[in-house]
């Protein structure tokens, strides 16, 4: 607030009610838009899906961690936009992704286990696989375990 040193009251109460009227203009204007801001912002960058997928196993055996976003698709999954579709074909639950009929894979054991956690549309799931060799994880999987 801003205080005249004027004499005349008339003139220090102008300035005074000038001063308070042009802060509240001021707040009335600038706090929807910094709310309006804040939550387009926040809504629009937030994930639908926040995801952390491990595959073990192998040989050698190696585990690999990564993150992935969908809805917008990212994290540091190397194909997330495929992986998010492979998700949104089975609205978040990876137990139903099935393996192709058709598909031939060698009858090697090589086992690989593979582990999903995190939050799906506001859900939490996890998901907990294990294929006989790299073949088949990969046929029954898709982009969604292919690290």
């Amino acid at each position: 607030m801003v205080w005249s040193t004027h004499t005349d009251k008339g003139v220090t109460m102008r300035t005074i009610r000038a001063t308070i009227l042009g802060g509240l203009i001021l707040l009335a204007t600038a706090a929807p838009t910094g709310a309006a801001l804040a939550a387009s912002g926040t809504a629009a960058e937030e994930p639908r899906a926040r995801l952390t997928l491990t595959v073990a196993g192998g040989t050698p055996s190696i585990t690999q961690v990564v993150e992935l976003t969908c809805d917008p698709d990212g994290g540091t999954h190397p194909n997330p936009a495929d992986a998010c579709a492979a998700l949104r074909d089975v609205a978040g639950d990876a137990s139903l992704l099935r393996m192709p009929e058709d598909t031939m894979c060698p009858g090697i054991f090589d086992p690989h286990t593979v582990l999903l956690s995190g939050v799906w549309e506001g859900r939490t799931i996890s998901y907990k696989g294990t294929f006989a060799n790299k073949c088949l994880l990969q046929a029954t999987t898709g982009a969604l375990f292919a690290l």
